[in-house]
């Protein structure tokens, strides 16, 4: 089975620096396209199964009923990071979806390790109102969908999917993306500190953070799918 696959290789967070005090220095990104054609004759089996006590950990909020393009990640030993994109919220605490309203992304934090046993605390904003509103806001009429993240010391760089509506297809199209930086992580989600970067052209349409995300060597190395 042949596919082409492209990879956005990202350079970031080569911070030079004589202290860990000075690791808040300049973020450089430069960014590199690889296009590979790749084939495969091999095939793979993937065999899942139930886990309803571990199901339960995201049913217990009275409010968050659910949300969808879920990634973990890891914060420290004992804390992940979930971050969901469509998320269906009920305001009156009953959990129930006929008076719930949806926002277009939300965070929680997991504490412990083992989800069967763990606690998940969820995070949303809200308007003046009190209406629930994404944690990572609209720009315009575009929305964001969160893709990966990884932590790099005491930062959290987050990378999100740019969406804007259309009159075609399925009504949106995921057409650009963005990068944030998040200080201040030993504080509650809400009072983090949000850096918007500055991100390169995207001539290619990669969305870049979309797929896997890791560091080596000093480097964060950012995959995206073709378009």
């Amino acid at each position: 089975m042949k596919s082409q696959v492209l990879c956005s290789l990202v350079k970031m967070m080569k911070i030079r620096c004589t202290t860990r005090r000075q690791a808040m220095g300049s973020l450089c990104i430069c960014i590199a396209i690889l296009i590979i054609g790749c084939s495969s004759s091999k095939e793979y089996g993937f065999h899942a199964s139930s886990w309803p006590e571990a199901d339960q950990l995201f049913r217990n909020d009275p409010f968050w009923i659910g949300g969808d393009d879920a990634y973990s990640i890891p914060l420290d030993h004992d804390q992940s990071l979930w971050l969901f994109a469509d998320t269906i919220i009920d305001t009156s605490g009953r959990h129930n979806r006929r008076s719930a309203m949806m926002i277009r992304n939300s965070i929680a934090i997991q504490t412990g390790s083992d989800p069967s046993s763990a606690g998940i605390s969820f995070f949303w904003r809200k308007d003046y109102l009190g209406r629930p509103r994404s944690f990572f806001p609209e720009k315009g009429g575009d929305w964001f969908w969160p893709g990966q993240a990884i932590r790099l010391d005491d930062r959290l760089l987050i990378f999100l999917m740019r969406i804007r509506g259309t009159d075609t297809g399925l009504g949106f199209d995921v057409y650009d993306w963005e990068a944030v930086l998040v200080t201040h992580l030993d504080d509650r989600p809400l009072e983090w500190e949000l850096r918007w970067l500055e991100t390169p052209g995207n001539d290619f349409q990669v969305i870049v953070g979309s797929a896997s995300v890791f560091e080596m060597k000093g480097y964060v190395y950012a995959f995206g799918p073709e378009p």
